[in-house]
C-alpha cells in the first residue's frame, strides 16, 4: 500500500466507486497479518474531533512505549506511532467525514511490508478509537458498508414452502427456506367438507402466524426494521394471510404484492425480475440489466462491445470506452513500463475517468454474471463506436493470467 496525501475532500457516500474504493481498502487492510514482533496502529478520529487533541494522545503513548522490555516490541511500537504522528501533520483541519490512519508493520503476499494509509471514512465518524495490536481494526468501518447499499427482502409463500430472501448492491442471497404441507382444498375418504375446510384453514393460519414471527426475528431489532423494502410473492391467499399477521412496522415497507405460481428459488427468481419498477436502485438489478444489454451487443453484427484484458484496454485509452463492466472479485494484475504492477480494479478506479469511461461492477451470484465471469473472462465494455479488433478467444480467457503492458 502506497502513503496518500492528506488532503480533505468530501467523501460522496451515494457513489458507487467511491463505495467499491472503501470496500477494497478495507478488506486489503483487514487482510494485512502482523508479524510476532510487529505492531499496527489502528487510529480513527471523529468528525468532531480535535487534530491537537488526538496529537498529544499519540505522544503520551509514545512515552509509554519507550518502557516496554522488548527491544524489537518498543521499536515496533515506536516505530507505528510516529508513523501515525507524521500521518496527522498532513492535515490542518480534519475532513468531513473524520479520519482513519493506519499504519505499522504486517505481512501482505508472506512478505514485510511498512503500512502507512490515511483516508477519509465513507459516511461521518462518530466515535474514536485507538488500537496498537497484531492486526488492523476495520470493524466500525465496515459497519458503515450497511448503509451504502439497499437490502430489500423477499418473502416467497407457497403451499409446498415459505423462502426468504434478501438483493443487495452486489448478492441475491436465500436466507431462510421451511418446507410445508398443507392440506389440499379437496379431502378424501369420509371427511366432512365443513371440518375438512375448517382443518385447512387452521393450518394456514399457523404456517401465515409463524412465517410472520419468522420476518420479525430475521428483519427486525425491537420496533427497529433492518430491511429497507419488502416484497411479498406468492398465491393471494397465502400473501394475505401473512399480510394480516406480519409485524405492522414491516408492513410500513412493503413496496410490492406478486402473483406467483411456484415457490421456492424460482419463485425467488421471477419476484425480483417482475420487481424491478419498485426497486430500481438494487444494484443487483442493475447488474442484471447492464450485462443484458452486453449480450445483446454481441449478438449485433455492428455491435459495439469489446471484452478480454488487451481489447477493453485498448479500447479504453483510444478514449472508445463509454462504460466498463468489471467482476467485483478480479484478480487481474495491470502492468506498467514500471516494476511494480497494481491490480487491475485498483488501477481502473483510479484511472478510467481519466479516459471517460464510467465504471460498473457486477458480482458472479448471478446467472448473467456467473456467464460473464466464466465466458468472456469477467471483464467487458460497451463502447461509444466500433472498433474492427480481433477479440480473444473466449475458452482461454479463464486461464489468462499473463500481465498487461
Amino acid at each position: 500500500m502506497s502513503e496518500t496525501k492528506g488532503e480533505v475532500k468530501e467523501t460522496k457516500g451515494d457513489d458507487i466507486t467511491e463505495i467499491f474504493k472503501f470496500k477494497r481498502l478495507l478488506k486489503g487492510l483487514k487482510n494485512i497479518e502482523g508479524g510476532s514482533n510487529t505492531s499496527m496502529i489502528s487510529l480513527l478520529i471523529p468528525f468532531d474531533g480535535q487534530i491537537a487533541k488526538t496529537n498529544q494522545m499519540l505522544t503520551v503513548e509514545l512515552g509509554t512505549a519507550s518502557n516496554i522490555k522488548s527491544r524489537l516490541n518498543r521499536q515496533s511500537v515506536e516505530t507505528a506511532i510516529s508513523s501515525a504522528q507524521t500521518k496527522l501533520k498532513l492535515y490542518s483541519k480534519l475532513p468531513k467525514n473524520g479520519l482513519a490512519i493506519f499504519t505499522g508493520i504486517g505481512m501482505i503476499n508472506g512478505q514485510e511490508k511498512t503500512i502507512s494509509v490515511d483516508f477519509e471514512p465513507l459516511y461521518s465518524l462518530k466515535h474514536s478509537l485507538y488500537k496498537c495490536d497484531s492486526i488492523f481494526h476495520t470493524e466500525n468501518l465496515e459497519e458503515q458498508l450497511q448503509f451504502s447499499s439497499e437490502t430489500v427482502g423477499y418473502i416467497i409463500i407457497s403451499g409446498h414452502s415459505c423462502l426468504f430472501g434478501a438483493v443487495t448492491r452486489d448478492s441475491q442471497t436465500v436466507l431462510y427456506e421451511k418446507q410445508v404441507s398443507l392440506p389440499k382444498k379437496h379431502g378424501r375418504g369420509g371427511q366432512s367438507s365443513v371440518r375438512f375446510a375448517r382443518l385447512t384453514e387452521a393450518a394456514r393460519k399457523q404456517y401465515s402466524t409463524l412465517m410472520a414471527e419468522e420476518a420479525k426475528k430475521r428483519w427486525m431489532t425491537g420496533s427497529a426494521v433492518n430491511i429497507q423494502k419488502l416484497i411479498v410473492g406468492g398465491s393471494t391467499s397465502l400473501k394475505t394471510a401473512l399480510l394480516e399477521k406480519i409485524d405492522v412496522n414491516l408492513k410500513k415497507i412493503l413496496v410490492a404484492e406478486i402473483d406467483l405460481a411456484q415457490g421456492g428459488q424460482n419463485g425467488f427468481n421471477q419476484a425480483i425480475n417482475d420487481s424491478k419498477r419498485f426497486i430500481d436502485e438494487s444494484g443487483l438489478l442493475a447488474e442484471s440489466e447492464i450485462l443484458t444489454k452486453f449480450f445483446q451487443e454481441i449478438e449485433k453484427k455492428d455491435g459495439k462491445y469489446s471484452f478480454g484484458k488487451k481489447q477493453v484496454l485498448n479500447a479504453l485509452e483510444a478514449g472508445a470506452a463509454e462504460l466498463l463492466i468489471v467482476w467485483n472479485e478480479s484478480v487481474d494484475v495491470y502492468s506498467s513500463e514500471s516494476k511494480d504492477a497494481v491490480p487491475l480494479l485498483d488501477w481502473l478506479l483510479e484511472n478510467a475517468h481519466k479516459f471517460g469511461a464510467k465504471l460498473s461492477f457486477v458480482s458472479d451470484k448471478t446467472s448473467l454474471g456467473n456467464q460473464f465471469v466464466k465466458g468472456f473472462g469477467g471483464l467487458g465494455a460497451m463502447l461509444r463506436y466500433q472498433i474492427y479488433e480481433e477479440q480473444e478467444d473466449v475458452e482461454n480467457l479463464e486461464n489468462d493470467d499473463d500481465l498487461f503492458i
